[in-house]
């Protein structure tokens, strides 16, 4: 799970579509967007498709203006770009393939 800077969204990654032939699929595996409310509810806003099957790890990099998605068995990692409000997330495609990946970490540039 990630939560938006600002604290008013909460984006989970979900697998139980499987996004193939396992149990549970053949679903798309999606994230889910929610809306954090005051009282501290979670409002449904979207969903969208991840891009690959199992996304292992989702994570906002540290602007909070980009998520990604590292699809374990498609070995993929998608990302999204979160409009100014923060509600809606739009796919910008595959940012890399590599094998399994299972986190993204982010480093300072130097």
């Amino acid at each position: 799970m990630a939560v938006s800077p600002d604290g008013s969204h909460l984006f989970a990654s979900n697998r139980s579509g499987a996004g193939d032939a396992t149990p549970g699929g053949p679903d798309p595996d999606t994230i889910g967007v929610f809306a954090i409310e005051r009282h501290g509810g979670l409002k449904p806003v979207d969903w969208v498709s991840t891009g690959g099957i199992r996304p292992r790890f989702i994570g906002l990099e540290p602007s909070g203006k980009r998520l990604f998605a590292a699809n374990e068995v498609t070995d993929t990692i998608v990302g999204f770009r979160l409009n100014g409000d923060g509600r809606r997330l739009r796919p910008v495609g595959i940012l890399a393939e590599t094998g399994s990946p299972t986190c993204i970490v982010w480093r300072a540039a130097r």
